[in-house]
């Protein structure tokens, strides 16, 4: 990214922060103010999930109640911080469907995606669900394949692109607002991919497509009129207030590897501007304003040894260590500084207040898919074969 770039993506976060009503991100930063002690004492023990299909996100309403998705249909839930998980009946239940992501929010509202084109939505704690179905270009009952959702599906029957497609993440504003980011198939001689966005003001009613940014510009021989071509959108972030960051990337060639489009909106329904372009992770999270930290989960050029942050609200990514070589598959930051990382082999990786990353006891050897954090010191993470491992204080 040259000088000129950087700058305009430095402009446009502090024309952000400017158009953010309140200090709604104070809670964050409270939290990465706050003693560390706990967090350092933690550690990570098993849990039985009763499953043993692969569970790849959860989510969590507080400390005690969370709920967790995978292969199958299979949702599962906890109200006792994990001591016991059960079953929980959803439409999709016992299905091919595999349930790829979950948000938890206010008292008793969760939104679950379900690959390739499905949402989920339950506003009574999981009573009743409503469904939902995204009509996806390119989209098909084989992308429900669980090899499409394996933690190296670059190397994976040689069809990234295949995986990639579909319903990839969420994230919600409040319990009624809730944004769903897709990859859809295109007809361009420079990709196959390209982005969806799909927004929900209602508590999961309706859904109403909005417009992105599928460009960005860029040098070389990058198309025509100098401009990148398409980009799939493979995750989204929302936070602090309403403000809400979604990336994804393109592979360029065998030299150039992949580049990343970040885009931002200020408030549900607002224009999807571009904050950045160049390299960057597949999947992140940021905590604050102009914090975020990232991981690639497909790329073959960088196999998980690098945690990326940008510290300019996603304009500009630098890679630090992340305390472990292994291909890491997710990142939970509870404090604008204190995030864990979760990846193959049970690998997980933490930096709590700044501090470099460094390597945790998970108390498993199976793949880690997903993780979440109520706070400091309380997270789970999830994985193959129905595992479920679990950080609390001492």
């Amino acid at each position: 990214m040259n000088l000129t770039r950087m700058r305009s993506a430095v402009v446009l976060v502090v024309l952000l922060i400017s158009v953010l009503s309140g200090t709604p991100w104070a809670a964050s930063a409270a939290l990465s103010s706050a003693s560390t002690t706990g967090a350092a004492a933690a550690t990570w023990k098993a849990q039985s999930s009763g499953t043993a299909q692969a569970l790849f996100a959860v989510s969590c309403f507080d400390a005690r109640r969370c709920k967790a998705v995978g292969a199958g249909g299979t949702l599962r839930y906890t109200k006792d911080g994990g001591r016991s998980w059960h079953a929980q009946k959803n439409p999709l239940a016992g299905t091919s469907t595999i349930l790829y992501r979950i948000a938890c929010v206010g008292r008793s509202t969760c939104y679950i995606i379900g690959r390739p084109n499905t949402i989920l939505v339950t506003h009574d704690g999981g009573v009743t669900w409503a469904v939902h179905r995204i009509p996806l270009a390119g989209t098909g009952p084989e992308l429900t394949d669980p090899a499409c959702v394996g933690a190296q599906t670059f190397e994976i029957r040689g069809r990234p692109a295949l995986c990639r497609l579909g319903l990839l993440d969420l994230a919600c504003v409040s319990a009624s607002t809730c944004y769903v980011v897709a990859s859809v198939k295109v007809q361009s001689q420079f990709g196959d991919l390209g982005p969806a966005l799909f927004l929900t003001t209602d508590g999961g009613s309706t859904w109403t497509n909005q417009h992105v940014t599928a460009t960005s510009p860029c040098e070389g021989d990058c198309g025509p009129a100098g401009v990148r071509v398409p980009y799939p959108l493979e995750w989204i972030s929302c936070g602090p207030g309403s403000l809400c960051r979604a990336g994804g990337s393109t592979f360029i060639g065998s030299h150039e590897g992949y580049a990343t489009l970040i885009i931002a909106a200020t408030r549900p329904g607002a224009f999807w501007a571009p904050v950045g372009a160049g390299t960057a992770p597949n999947s992140a999270v940021c905590p604050t304003v102009l914090r975020c930290y990232g991981v690639w989960t497909t790329s073959p050029f960088d196999p998980g040894n690098q945690i990326w942050l940008s510290t300019d609200g996603g304009g500009a990514w630098g890679g630090i260590r992340s305390g472990s070589p292994k291909l890491r598959n997710a990142i939970a930051c509870p404090g604008a500084k204190t995030c864990y990382s979760v990846g193959n082999q049970g690998t997980i990786t933490a930096s709590v207040n700044g501090s470099p990353f460094a390597a945790q006891q998970s108390g498993t050897s199976h793949d880690l898919y997903g993780i979440t954090c109520v706070d400091l010191s309380r997270c789970f993470a999830v994985g193959n074969k129905g595992t479920i491992v679990a950080r609390t204080a001492r």
